[in-house]
């Protein structure tokens, strides 16, 4: 095993909570080509918004261009949450990523 992600579906939102890779794997591009299938099967499926918690030391590796998320503001965390059961990580960055631009 290189890789594994936990992912968690609310209706229209994915949430990934848990994101690991193999030490010996890391910086090699594992990550991202399980984030590129893990959003190809999510889109498939309708799946509008992918979120998921980060750490400050992460953040950098998720919000990149490779990746493309982005860091959610106080306001959309709120309206998320309003609408949302998600996992909230005590000193985590919530990021997000929208998916389908119009829905199917």
């Amino acid at each position: 095993m290189i890789g594994a992600a936990t992912v968690r579906i609310n209706r229209e939102v994915a949430e990934v909570p848990l994101v690991a890779t193999r030490p010996q794997f890391r910086r090699l591009g594992m990550c991202r080509i399980l984030m590129n299938e893990l959003e190809k099967w999510l889109r498939e499926f309708g799946i509008e918004r992918l979120a998921l918690p980060s750490a400050q030391s992460a953040l950098n590796t998720w919000t990149s261009n490779s990746i493309g998320f982005s860091e959610m503001t106080e306001a959309e965390r709120s309206q998320f949450a309003a609408h949302h059961d998600y996992l909230d990580f005590k000193d985590t960055i919530i990021c997000h990523k929208q998916l389908l631009k119009q829905p199917i």
